[in-house]
């Protein structure tokens, strides 16, 4: 029988009739800390991390100021991840990032672009398309462009006449 056996903080070796303790091995107790993880998530760049005076582990949104708990082993960053996407206090992203993607046909070729929501550069295009047409203004009022503006961009707010 070579097979040892490990019972509580010695190791008994079949072979040999003394009894040591597992630690000897490593008599020198190691006194270094650690070294710090950094954070590697970009939610970090919208919340501050804290442990409160209970020892829980909780994540601050630095726009509106609710508290998540987000201890690296039981709750992770979901929560901090999905509060970004619904945070009403949070700045627009920065330009030159991608929000939308536009697909659209030019000349018979398909075309890939990035693309803004634009509440305003709408508004006037449909100021610009009643005069131009002089259409009247109760048409933007009418059941039927209502319904088609809703199908075709559902966050534009249409402007009473």
């Amino acid at each position: 029988m070579s097979a040892s056996r490990e019972g509580e903080g010695q190791t008994i070796t079949p072979n040999s009739q003394t009894l040591t303790p597992s630690s000897t091995s490593n008599t020198e107790v190691s006194s270094r800390k650690r070294k710090a993880i950094q954070l590697r998530s970009e939610v970090w760049e919208h919340f501050y991390k804290y442990v409160n005076k209970h020892g829980e582990t909780k994540g601050k949104c630095n726009y509106c100021e609710r508290e998540f708990l987000c201890d690296p082993k039981r709750n992770g960053t979901t929560a901090l991840k999905n509060h970004m996407g619904v945070c009403k206090k949070r700045p627009p992203p920065e330009e030159g990032i991608q929000t939308h993607l536009n697909f659209g046909i030019d000349h018979n070729a398909s075309i890939l672009a990035n693309w803004k929501f634009d509440q305003e550069a709408i508004r006037k295009s449909l100021a610009n398309m009643v005069i131009t047409d002089e259409l009247p203004f109760k048409f933007i009022n009418g059941f039927g462009f209502k319904h088609f503006m809703v199908a075709a961009q559902p966050r534009f707010k249409v402007p009473s006449r």
